[in-house]
C-alpha cells in the first residue's frame, strides 16, 4: 500500500468543519508515515495547494444536492484513474459517498467510509413520502455508498451500535484525533468559559446565552466562537440577546489555531448541542486541561465515566455545573489534569492514524 486518497466535500483550511479537521489530520499522519496521499474536494481556487505534505486536487464548486454534485463524477473519476489508489477514504453522508461507492466498485478499488456524526448511521429514507423524490433519491443514494464500503469506521460505540441496528454494517471504532500540545496551559484570572461551534439551531446558542447571563454575578467571562449563522434574521436575534448580557462576547469565526489558543487560556468548555459526532473541540479542550460541561452530548460517556467534566440534565444542571467549576479551583484543576492524561493516551493523532494504517492494510 503505497496511495491514499482522501474524498471530501470541502478541505478544512477551507471550510473548518469536523469531518474536515479529521480527514486532514489523517491525511497529514499518512504523508508523516511516508505514504503518496492525495485529497479531492471542491473549491474555485487553489488556497491549498501545497499545505501538510499532501497532493490536492480541485472540483468545481457546486451546491450540496445530489442531482447537481453529480455533474462532478466525471471529473472525480478521472482525477482518481490519474492517481490509482490503493485506498480512497471519504468521510460523512454526502453526494460523495455515492460516487466514492459507485468508483471502487467499478474500478475494483478499496473504499473506507467513515462516519461524521449520528445522522449517518440511521436508514431514515424509510420515513421519507415516496411524493418527496428527491429527498427520497437522495437518501437511496447515500445508503448505496456507505454499503459499498470495503469498511466502515465508527467514531463511538453508539455509532457501531446504531450502523448495525439500522444498516446492518459491522463498523471499526476509531476515535478522533488532535496532535498533542505541549504546554504548559497558563489559565486566565479571572476564568473564561467558552463554546465553541458553528452557529446551527441545533447547536443552541442560546443556552450559551443563558448561561452567561444566570452567572453574571460571578467574576467569569463568556466567550463564543463560530462562523455566523447563514440566515441573518436567526444571527441578529442572537445577537440582540448578547447585547443584553454584559459578561459575554461573541468574537466570531477564527483560525484553527486562534481557537487553540484561547481554549488554552480557557478554563471550561461549554457544549450545547442536541446533536453531534464525537466534537473535536473535546479532544482539543482535553489535550490542554480545560474539562467539558455539557448540556447533554457525552460520547460513549467517556466525560461522566472518565471524570472529564460534567455532563447535565438540564438547563439548571448545566447552571450549577458550570457554576461548580468556576467557583471550585482544586477541582477544575484536579479535571483538567486528569482530562489531558486521558486524551494523550487515547486520542493522540499519531495512535489515531496508526489504526487507521492497519485497518487499510488489512483490506488490501
Amino acid at each position: 500500500m503505497n496511495t491514499i486518497c482522501f474524498v471530501l466535500a470541502n478541505a478544512f483550511p477551507v471550510k473548518k468543519g469536523g469531518a474536515e479537521l479529521q480527514a486532514y489530520n489523517i491525511a497529514k499522519g499518512f504523508v508523516k508515515k511516508g505514504y503518496d496521499v492525495h485529497y479531492i474536494h471542491q473549491s474555485n481556487d487553489d488556497v491549498v495547494k501545497g499545505i501538510g505534505g499532501i497532493t490536492w486536487h480541485r472540483l468545481p464548486n457546486l451546491p450540496r444536492n445530489y442531482s447537481i454534485m453529480f455533474f462532478n463524477y466525471p471529473k472525480l473519476s478521472s482525477i482518481l484513474d490519474d492517481i490509482s489508489p490503493d485506498i480512497v477514504y471519504q468521510r460523512g453522508k454526502n453526494p460523495y459517498t455515492a460516487m466514492v461507492g459507485y468508483y471502487c466498485k467499478m474500478r475494483d478499488c478499496r473504499f473506507v467510509w467513515g462516519a461524521s456524526s449520528e445522522r449517518g448511521c440511521y436508514n431514515r429514507f424509510d420515513e421519507v413520502p415516496k411524493k418527496q423524490m428527491k429527498r427520497y433519491f437522495n437518501w437511496k443514494l447515500g445508503i448505496y455508498g456507505i454499503k459499498s464500503a470495503d469498511a466502515v469506521v465508527s467514531q463511538t460505540k453508539r455509532q457501531k451500535y446504531l450502523l448495525m441496528k439500522n444498516l446492518g454494517l459491522k463498523s471499526h471504532v476509531i476515535p478522533n484525533g488532535q496532535y498533542v500540545p505541549t504546554g504548559p496551559f497558563i489559565k486566565s484570572i479571572p476564568s473564561e468559559v467558552i463554546w465553541i461551534s458553528n452557529i446551527k439551531r441545533l447547536k443552541r446558542p442560546e443556552y450559551f446565552i443563558r448561561l452567561a447571563k444566570e452567572l453574571r454575578y460571578t467574576d467569569a467571562r463568556f466567550v463564543m466562537i463560530g462562523r455566523p449563522h447563514w440566515r441573518n434574521e436567526y444571527q441578529n436575534k442572537l445577537n440582540r440577546m448578547i447585547s443584553k448580557v454584559d459578561n459575554i462576547e461573541y468574537i466570531g469565526e477564527l483560525e484553527f489555531d486562534e481557537v487553540n489558543s484561547l481554549i488554552e487560556k480557557a478554563s471550561i468548555l461549554i457544549n450545547t448541542s442536541t446533536r453531534e459526532g464525537f466534537p473535536n473541540t473535546y479532544i482539543q479542550a482535553w489535550m490542554r486541561e480545560t474539562p467539558v460541561v455539557t448540556a447533554s452530548f457525552d460520547p460513549d460517556d467517556v466525560i461522566s465515566n472518565k471524570g472529564l467534566g460534567i455532563k447535565a440534565d438540564d438547563f439548571e444542571s448545566l447552571v450549577r455545573s458550570t457554576k461548580k467549576l468556576i467557583v471550585d479551583t482544586d477541582l477544575r484543576k484536579e479535571m483538567g489534569k486528569r482530562s489531558r492524561e486521558y486524551a494523550k493516551s487515547v486520542y493522540d493523532i499519531d495512535k489515531i492514524t496508526q489504526k487507521y494504517e492497519e485497518l487499510f492494510r488489512s483490506l488490501l
